[in-house]
């Protein structure tokens, strides 16, 4: 893994994330290792992996395609700077190189269906083809020594559409905890855009930032400021929980009261053809005196409201909508309101509760 210290001994950077390479000001990790500062397995990782018989399918590497032919930092403690990714925007046409690792005798590696070239692997894991940038789908294709397939794998252009992620590595912590949240410019399906890039500022409500930052071995702005740089399209908050916020009400009543709104916003959300509308946000902050809790998520059918609250638009009525009563129950205990509406598609669920009012 990346380190503090003996910086750029292992890094291959270009101008665009390193103005100089003299190892100077700005310059704080080592870059090299199989994963990067931000815990972010690296192309080499999947070397690694390969080389070690640690996984069953090729893995597909490309050089920043935006860079190709231009010069690096130097460094002998590098094996490659590949990333595996199929998204380079604007690179159409360009000379493209592509690493392939597999346990294999023979790869075939294939780009929009047609073939673009086939390697024989003798003495080691790893070939290169060299090919010209076009969107689609990149795939290799892994044979034994019969010619019979072994395995395969594909990367995927991004869409066209760009979105800006919050992606934590487990949905939940408990107060105290660190919770780490990789920061992702990817499409609707969640693929990741390297080009994409931007100084990205961070605010936490229900918690502290402890550190943000990326994994580029040069970083001038550091890590314990609000804001950062994205590199190859992604960044990482280190954020503490509090957890304080909502001490005074009971943990079984935590989980009536989340496990119900998630479980009517999943619901709602399933019945969406595409995939990219399905969205849910989850919001729980401090408002004044007051614990303010706000879900939205993107709705198409019609609802219908009683007294401000959604009625359930199943037919058996008898037997549904005891999430919606359990939600009122809940926050009524602790002297709380639940209100609710629609706009421009997008449902909205809000609850107010007084701060500190324990259950009576």
């Amino acid at each position: 893994m990346d380190y503090l210290g003996e910086v750029g001994v292992g890094s291959w950077e270009y101008k665009d994330y390193a103005p100089d390479f003299s190892h100077g000001p700005g310059w704080i990790t080592a870059g090299s290792g199989r994963i990067d500062l931000t815990g972010k397995p690296l192309a080499e990782a999947g070397y690694t992996k390969t080389a070690f018989e640690l996984t069953d399918r090729p893995v597909i590497a490309v050089r920043p395609v935006n860079h190709t032919g231009e010069r690096h930092s130097p460094s002998a403690w590098k094996m490659t700077n590949a990333l595996e990714s199929w998204s380079w925007n604007g690179c159409e046409g360009k000379k493209a190189v592509v690493e392939v690792y597999a346990r294999a005798a023979k790869v075939a590696l294939y780009l929009n269906g047609k073939k673009v070239g086939s390697n024989l692997l003798k003495d080691g894991c790893d070939t290169k083809f060299q090919i010209r940038y076009e969107p689609g789908v990149l795939k290799a294709v892994a044979y034994d020594a019969e010619e019979n397939v072994i395995s395969e794998h594909k990367l995927c252009t991004a869409g066209e559409e760009t979105l800006l992620r919050a992606v934590p590595e487990e949905k939940t912590v408990k107060a105290g905890k660190l919770s780490f949240i990789r920061l992702q410019y990817t499409d609707a399906n969640g693929t990741v855009k390297p080009l994409e890039r931007g100084i990205l500022q961070v605010r936490v409500k229900g918690g502290r930032l402890l550190g943000l930052g990326n994994g580029c071995p040069y970083n001038k702005i550091g890590y314990c400021k609000n804001h950062t740089d994205t590199y190859w399209g992604e960044a990482l908050a280190v954020v503490q929980a509090d957890g304080t916020l909502l001490n005074f009400i009971a943990e079984m009543d935590i989980s009536a009261l989340f496990g119900n709104i998630l479980d009517n916003a999943i619901e709602s959300v399933e019945k969406l053809e595409k995939p990219e509308k399905r969205l849910i946000h989850l919001y729980v902050a401090q408002q004044k005196n007051f614990l303010r809790i706000k879900v939205e998520n993107y709705c198409e059918e019609k609802i219908v409201f009683k007294n401000g609250i959604p009625q359930t638009t199943k037919k058996d009525k008898q037997f549904h909508g005891f999430g919606m009563k359990s939600i009122q129950t809940t926050v009524r205990k602790y002297n709380g309101s639940v209100t609710a509406g629609i706009h421009d598609n997008w449902f909205e669920l809000r609850i107010l509760i007084p701060l500190g009012k324990r259950a009576g």
